[in-house]
């Protein structure tokens, strides 16, 4: 319902300057025996009337107005809020585009797309591959910058060096979980346990172990 447009030209009386700055009124006798009070001031100017009907219109704009205990104005804030009733303010807003970094949003015949930096509309769900060169060494990190939270990631790493592979998997409700995992043979003799952590912070991948070192292992990403 669109919001009502209340009156700002009230005015006052103006009284005439023979008036003295006074009312005057005149008793007119009834013919029951009661009297009647009767305005008899001389006007310059007569003001407006404001009944029970104009400040209903009030009140009920008073009531639909924001209540400004009920404006949130921090996104993490409103993240966390679980009671109705309450509204983003401004501030929220504009820190909410600024969170967005520049991306943008459309939809076109039932798809959904995002738009980055790069000016490119990929529709959300695409999949992302790629390579990661795992550590040369053991206990060596390397991270990878992936550009986007997955809501799911599988990284696989396989060797023609060693006889084994690794499968890890990542769901955004679960973190990093070891799908398989193979024994390693290094031409000459078994070894077992072989390693390869991954960690994510922020947007980025870090992955470190002794695990097929100075291969590539090859991921899989879901926006």
């Amino acid at each position: 319902m669109a919001k009502a447009t209340l009156p700002t030209n009230y005015q006052d009386d103006v009284l005439k300057s023979t008036m003295g700055g006074k009312r005057r009124y005149t008793f007119t006798d009834n013919s029951d025996g009661t009297k009647c009070l009767e305005d008899a001031t001389q006007y310059e100017k007569v003001g407006s009337n404001f009944g029970a009907a104009d400040i209903n219109k009030t009140n009920a704009a008073v009531n639909a107005a924001a209540d400004a205990s009920k404006i949130i104005d921090n996104v993490d804030d409103i993240a966390a809020n679980t009671q109705a009733g309450y509204m983003m303010g401004a501030l929220a807003g504009k820190q909410l585009i600024q969170n967005l970094n520049g991306f943008a949003f459309k939809e076109e015949k039932g798809v959904k797309y995002v738009r980055g930096a790069d000016s490119v509309w990929v529709p959300l769900g695409s999949a992302l591959f790629g390579e990661i060169i795992l550590p040369s060494s053991a206990n060596v990190a390397v991270s990878y910058e992936l550009g986007f939270r997955p809501s799911k990631l599988c990284i696989m790493s396989n060797s023609e060096t060693y006889s084994s592979s690794v499968v890890w998997r990542y769901e955004a409700t679960r973190g990093f979980t070891e799908q398989y995992s193979y024994n390693s043979f290094d031409g000459s003799s078994y070894t077992k346990n072989k390693w390869l952590t991954i960690t994510d912070t922020g947007f980025t991948i870090t992955l470190s172990g002794s695990l097929h070192k100075g291969e590539q292992a090859r991921y899989f990403a879901l926006r």
